[in-house]
């Protein structure tokens, strides 16, 4: 007669090997590809600084011509954590390259790459921010204190962006060197980030292994009255 599967150890076994296939794949591909980030480069690229013009005033830092406002718990992560943005400024904006000035459209805050600079602050109550009146369950879902981040550019920043026509598809915040000497910090990471991925991939899969065992032994009965009778 076959063993029966224990259920809980064979759940365990494939929890475990669904997280050794992922990190097992993570550490192949950042090792065959890098980390994937690229500067932009040929004709449709934009690079410059933004030009002065229409500005909004923020609760941290100073007034950005285009970004985003987030509201988040200060004692949370962001990764796991709720979170509210709403954007700041017009996505509209100048920039003055090496051919002259010339008018883009920024993409949103969230998908900015490179070093993007943060503005922080702290406050117990949301009187006076737009943001409240936009999301009334900020108050509802989380108490005081309260976080308040802002993602901007401003006149005299740098960028660098790939474009379709008039439309920064993708947009990298500081200027080329600088840019170029943040990726190569990250590349600097890849292979230790490919032996960490490699290593919690081997050890999942070795526990995945030894669960699927576990959940193929045969359970252990306890002694039968009978048994523990006659031991006496």
């Amino acid at each position: 007669m076959a063993t029966p599967t224990r259920p809980l150890p064979l759940i365990g076994s494939l929890i475990a090997l669904t997280a050794g296939c992922a990190f097992s794949y993570v550490a192949f591909s950042v090792a065959v590809e890098g980390t994937g980030a690229e500067l932009p480069t040929g004709a449709n690229v934009i690079e410059g600084t933004i030009v002065e013009g229409d500005t909004v005033r923020v609760p941290a830092g100073a007034p950005v011509r285009y970004g985003d406002l987030i509201v988040t718990d200060p004692h949370a992560s962001r990764a796991v954590d709720h979170h509210w943005s709403t954007p700041v400024g017009e996505p509209e904006v100048a920039v003055q390259t090496a051919d002259g000035e010339r008018t883009v459209t920024l993409p949103p805050a969230r998908d900015w790459k490179g070093p993007v600079a943060e503005e922080t602050l702290e406050v117990s109550a949301l009187d006076g921010i737009p943001i409240a009146g936009e999301h009334p369950e900020i108050a509802e879902r989380q108490g005081p204190p309260y976080l308040l981040i802002v993602r901007g550019l401003r006149t005299g920043d740098a960028i660098v962006g790939a474009t379709d026509g008039d439309e920064v598809t993708e947009l990298y915040v500081g200027d080329r060197a600088q840019l170029e000497a943040f990726m190569g910090q990250r590349e600097a990471m890849r292979w230790p980030m490919v032996g960490l991925m490699a290593i919690m991939g081997l050890t999942s899969l070795m526990v995945s292994f030894f669960a699927f065992r576990k959940a193929k032994s045969p359970k252990e009965e306890p002694p039968s009255k009978t048994d523990a009778e006659t031991a006496e």
